[in-house]
């Protein structure tokens, strides 16, 4: 895959985890402001288990985000394939596998140990 192609795959995906940001933020009962006042307690319970658990899907999804964003402006600036650590090339397999990969497999084992 050319850079161009990744960017423009890279792109995609953001803009899906954009859109699937907002939507889960437009259900979040938890967001509601008649939350407190037109609910009985078991009703609260429900909708705070629901929040937290979108609340932990936003907090993914914006890691994700994050990362893609960051893989964008290394494209950009020429940095792409480039470990941010020992700063070697990071192996095409990698890439193909992991395409946001920030590190190469030697540092990336050093950092998960």
């Amino acid at each position: 895959m050319t850079k161009k192609q990744l960017l423009k795959q890279l792109t995609t995906q953001l803009d899906e985890l954009e859109q699937r940001m907002q939507e889960l933020q437009s259900v979040d009962p938890a967001s509601s402001d008649l939350r407190d006042i037109d609910n009985n307690p078991e009703d609260d319970s429900e909708e705070s288990e629901m929040g937290f658990r979108t609340q932990n899907l936003l907090d993914n999804l914006a890691q994700n985000k994050d990362q893609i964003e960051r893989t964008i402006q290394r494209i950009k600036d020429n940095q792409y394939g480039i470990c941010l650590s020992c700063k070697s090339k990071i192996s095409a397999a990698r890439l193909a596998a992991v395409p946001t990969s920030e590190f190469c497999i030697e540092c990336q084992s050093k950092l998960d140990a």
